[in-house]
């Protein structure tokens, strides 16, 4: 078992404002979801086993689901809808707008909370492989809730410190605490600078207790090998910049966004952690 240091606590001006929340995010889903959203899920995989699937989805929606690494019904279809990209339209079918982000965020939800009640993982096992991957569904439920906004908004910041802090894997807690940041920043929150220096502290955290099993020097990115892969890198640029633009008028805001982007672009060397902080009064 790899032992994992003590993860540096999200601010407390943050934990005062926002509390962190396993189901608050997903009772909000119950609510907004409908059976024929489900079912559509249900038949991604080419429409193989969807009952099956569709029972699973269920299930996972109930007062009592089993928790921990999903098996194939549900798994497979809810990975599926992560990858769906509801800005786009596909071949005759206009863009799914919010509709589509609904869906993906109710998948990227689910898989994390199982996620987040996976403990003991044995490296190379079926559970780390799951929990690695998960990143891609931390960044595609802040792009979700982010195109919601509203109510949706501020409920997925308290589920991704929940993520934070129920599952402490080095190749996942960094991408929930940048997570938090963006979504935090999406929320208007105040002291947001603290934010980004704890997002900081946490990634050179995980990234020193790796040690040779880091993949590149490449900031955050370089964590995970999966979010290595192409393409995915900029994924996370382009939630990163949406938000830049979202927030034009704010001088924190658009100093540490311009930082982010920069460090997911030039590594993670000495160069970039001796750059210093943004500054700027906020507006």
């Amino acid at each position: 078992m790899r032992l994992v240091p003590i993860a540096p606590s999200p601010p407390a001006s943050l934990v005062q404002l926002i509390t962190p929340s396993e189901v608050a995010l997903l009772t909000w889903l119950r609510h907004n979801v409908s059976r024929l959203m489900t079912e559509e899920i249900s038949e991604n995989d080419r429409g193989e086993e969807a009952t099956e699937h569709l029972e699973a989805i269920e299930a996972q929606l109930g007062p009592a689901p089993v928790l921990g690494l999903p098996p194939w019904n549900p798994r497979e279809v809810l990975e599926l809808e992560r990858w769906e990209e509801p800005e786009a339209a596909y071949k005759d079918h206009p863009p799914s707008g919010r509709r589509g982000h609904v869906k993906r965020l109710l998948a990227c939800t689910i898989l994390l909370r199982n996620a987040g009640h996976i403990q003991d993982v044995k490296h190379l096992s079926m559970e780390e492989f799951f929990i690695e991957t998960s990143a891609a569904s931390l960044i595609r439920l802040t792009e979700s809730a982010i195109a919601i906004s509203g109510d949706v908004s501020r409920l997925a910041l308290q589920f991704v410190l929940w993520v934070y802090t129920a599952q402490d894997h080095l190749a996942l807690r960094p991408f929930a605490a940048l997570c938090v940041l963006l979504l935090a920043i999406n929320e208007g929150c105040e002291d947001i600078r603290r934010i980004w220096e704890w997002c900081i502290a946490v990634e050179m955290q995980a990234r020193t207790a790796l040690g040779n099993e880091v993949e590149s020097e490449v900031w955050l990115i370089g964590l995970n090998s999966y979010e290595e892969m192409k393409d995915r890198r900029k994924i996370w640029a382009d939630v990163a910049g949406k938000l830049l633009v979202k927030n034009s008028g704010h001088t924190d805001y658009t100093a540490i966004l311009t930082a982010v982007a920069a460090r997911l672009k030039h590594g993670s060397g000495a160069a970039a952690y001796d750059e210093p902080l943004p500054t700027g009064a906020g507006t």
